[in-house]
């Protein structure tokens, strides 16, 4: 979750965190 997060918050657009509002 963490490491989810952290990509989440630095790269919001970018990636298959995108959809994933962690930040």
């Amino acid at each position: 979750d963490v490491s989810s997060n952290n990509l989440c918050g630095t790269i919001p657009t970018t990636g298959p965190f995108e959809h994933i509002p962690l930040s």
